[in-house]
C-alpha cells in the first residue's frame, strides 16, 4: 500500500538555522496522524513542505505517491489549514468559499454547501468574514480546506480559538473524515486531542523525529503517569505511598492549595487506594494529573522539568 506521506531524511535549512535534519514521517491512507513538538520543532515547516509552500534542501518526500514540489498538479488531492487563515473580510463566508473554488478550477455549489453544513457555518454564510471571531475564521478555513475534496488533510492546529464544545466537534469531524477514508495529518500542542484523535503519532524535537509510531505503543513507552491525590491526612497519605514504594511530591490540589503528586502505573494506584482504605485514610480527589502521552512528551522535550518534583 502506497503511503498518504512518505517522508525520507528531510533537511531544511533556514540561514544559520536547521528547522529540519533528517526526518522520516510515514502516513498510512486512511489514518488520523498526529504531528507533536514544542515550538521551534520543525512541525509548520514540515507542513509547508508537505503541500509545496517550501522547498527542502534534501531527502525525498512523495504525498499521495507525487512529489508536492513539481507543481500545481502534483497536489491534487491535499489541501491544508496551516496558521491563521486569511479571508477577504468584506465578502461573505460563502462569496470567499466560491472565490477559492473557482481559482481552484471550479467547484459544484453542492461541495460548497456540505463544506458549510459540516463545519457549523450554514447559518453564517451570508454573514461578512469580518464579523467573524478567531474560532469562526477557523471553522471557515477547514470549510476552504474541504471545498478541495481532499484524499489528505493537512492541518496546523485546527481547534485554534475554539471554544471546547467547538474543539470536540472539530475532532469529531476529523474522526468522521478518516472514517470515510481520507487521511489527516495533525499537528497539535494539545497532547489530549492527539491521544483521542489520531491512531499514530510523530514527535519532533529540534528537527529531529524523536519518537513516531502507534498512540497506544507510545504510550506503553511514557513514564508512569502522575496522580493528584488529595486525602483526609496527606501526611499518613505519604507514609502509606512511601511504604509501598511509590514516588510522592507536593503539589497545588483541586480544592485546596497542598496535596500530593503521586507517579505510578495504574495496578499500583490500585494497590495505594485498598492500602489507604485499610489505614483509614480517605481519599477525597484522585485523578490522572499527566495523561502518558503527556509525559513522554514532556521527557523528550523538556527531560529536566520531567525529573522535577511538582511545586
Amino acid at each position: 500500500m502506497v503511503p498518504a506521506v512518505d517522508v525520507r531524511g528531510l533537511t531544511r535549512r533556514f540561514g544559520g538555522t536547521l528547522a529540519l535534519d533528517g526526518v522520516d514521517l510515514h502516513v498510512a491512507p486512511g489514518t488520523v496522524h498526529g504531528l507533536l513538538g514544542p515550538n521551534g520543532a520543525g512541525k509548520t515547516t514540515l507542513l509547508r513542505i508537505l503541500v509545496g509552500l517550501v522547498h527542502s534542501d534534501s531527502g525525498s518526500v512523495r504525498v499521495l505517491g507525487q512529489d508536492p514540489a513539481a507543481g500545481p498538479r502534483a497536489r491534487e488531492g491535499v489541501a491544508a489549514l496551516i496558521e491563521a487563515p486569511r479571508f477577504r473580510p468584506a465578502l461573505s463566508a460563502e462569496d470567499n468559499l466560491r472565490m477559492l473554488a473557482d481559482l481552484d478550477g471550479g467547484r459544484a455549489a453542492a461541495v460548497l454547501d456540505e463544506a458549510l453544513a459540516t463545519t457549523g457555518l450554514t447559518a453564517e454564510r451570508r454573514r461578512p468574514v469580518r464579523h467573524f471571531s478567531l474560532g469562526m475564521r477557523q471553522r471557515l478555513g477547514m470549510a476552504a480546506a474541504l471545498v478541495r475534496e481532499p484524499q489528505l488533510l493537512v492541518l496546523d492546529e485546527p481547534a485554534n480559538g475554539l471554544d471546547p464544545a467547538g474543539s470536540r466537534d472539530m475532532l469529531d469531524l476529523v474522526g468522521r473524515l478518516a472514517a470515510e477514508g481520507r487521511t489527516v495529518l495533525l499537528a497539535s500542542h494539545d497532547m489530549a486531542d492527539v491521544a483521542a484523535a489520531c491512531d499514530d503519532v510523530t514527535i519532533l524535537v529540534r528537527g529531529q523525529v524523536a519518537r513516531s509510531g502507534p498512540v497506544a505503543a507510545l504510550r506503553a513507552e511514557a513514564p508512569a503517569p502522575a496522580h493528584l491525590l488529595e486525602t483526609a491526612d496527606d501526611a499518613r497519605a505519604a507514609e502509606v505511598a512511601a511504604s509501598l514504594g511509590l514516588p510522592v511530591s507536593r503539589t497545588r490540589g483541586d480544592t485546596r492549595d497542598d496535596a500530593l503528586l503521586v507517579s505510578a502505573a495504574q495496578g499500583s494506584m490500585d494497590a495505594l487506594v485498598a492500602a489507604l482504605a485499610a489505614a483509614g485514610v480517605p481519599v477525597r480527589t484522585l485523578r490522572v494529573q499527566t495523561e502518558p502521552l503527556q509525559a513522554l512528551f514532556f521527557e523528550l522535550t523538556e527531560p529536566e522539568r520531567a525529573r522535577e518534583p511538582a511545586s
